[in-house]
């Protein structure tokens, strides 16, 4: 739709905007928006591959009878997870208009189990596994892992949750959040022994010349094509959140600019 990013700005780019809004910097450079984004493409590819491996039905039935989000315990997250005051301020904001909708949790899940068979195969035949993304982006000579961005992986395994603060949209994050499945498959996904997950295995950083000039997205987009969970909570106001979060970037990327002319 015009002037809503929500079809192809998923949550790879809201990893990518954790980043920027922290004015990472690649080389004394602010680290490209294309290159934040493909390793954001990457690491959410990896972790539908780790959804997809999931008795869904069974988490779903289990999550109907657990409670819902706690509003204390979220803006506590919100409060522990950013330090500047500017993107607590804009991740409370989000936060509290994706509470406001908590209501709607049992009709997103029941949604889930019903379109699970379906939706599995669809995802199935949509999305590029991560260990191939990696090499398609690493084979053009872009960042390919979190490491050619100066990006340890714990920080990484943390900006899963964080990424999902960032937004009032509704993603895999989210999804797993609700699910209670989340912090399982993060702890997966970084365990030492998660072969499947070759993209996030501990290396040094390679050489990624292009990394802090790429202005390209990801190299494809499944996550905001066919897997932005359409679970029914899209609300009237996601063009004025696309044009906040464009502005947010912006502002953040400027200052960061800013920063560097001074040294």
């Amino acid at each position: 739709a015009h002037g809503n990013s929500r079809q192809a700005n998923g949550s790879d780019h809201q990893i990518a905007h954790v980043w920027e809004m922290e004015r990472l910097t690649v080389a004394g450079e602010p680290a490209a928006h294309g290159a934040c984004v493909g390793v954001g493409t990457v690491a959410m590819l990896a972790l539908y591959e780790w959804f997809l491996q999931q008795d869904i039905p069974a988490a779903v039935a289990n999550a109907m009878h657990a409670d819902g989000p706690d509003s204390r315990r979220v803006e506590a997250e919100v409060q522990a997870m950013f330090a500047e005051p500017s993107l607590v301020a804009s991740a409370m904001a989000e936060a509290r208009a994706k509470l406001a909708r908590a209501t709607q949790r049992p009709a997103r899940l029941a949604a889930l189990g019903a379109a699970w068979p379906g939706l599995r195969t669809r995802l199935e035949s949509t999305l590029v596994p991560a260990a191939t993304m990696a090499q398609w982006l690493a084979a053009c000579g872009a960042a390919s892992h979190p490491a050619d961005l100066g990006v340890p992986l714990d920080k990484l395994a943390a900006d899963y949750r964080r990424a999902r603060l960032i937004r009032r949209r509704y993603t895999l994050l989210d999804c797993l959040e609700e699910l209670g499945l989340l912090d399982a498959a993060i702890r997966d996904l970084f365990a030492a022994d998660a072969h499947r997950h070759d993209p996030f295995e501990d290396r040094d950083a390679r050489p990624a010349p292009s990394a802090a000039r790429s202005d390209g997205g990801g190299l494809a987009h499944a996550e905001g094509r066919a897997v932005d969970l359409d679970l029914g909570v899209a609300g009237p106001d996601d063009e004025a959140v696309a044009r906040r979060e464009l502005l947010d970037v912006r502002s953040h990327r400027a200052s960061a600019e800013t920063d560097h002319g001074r040294r």
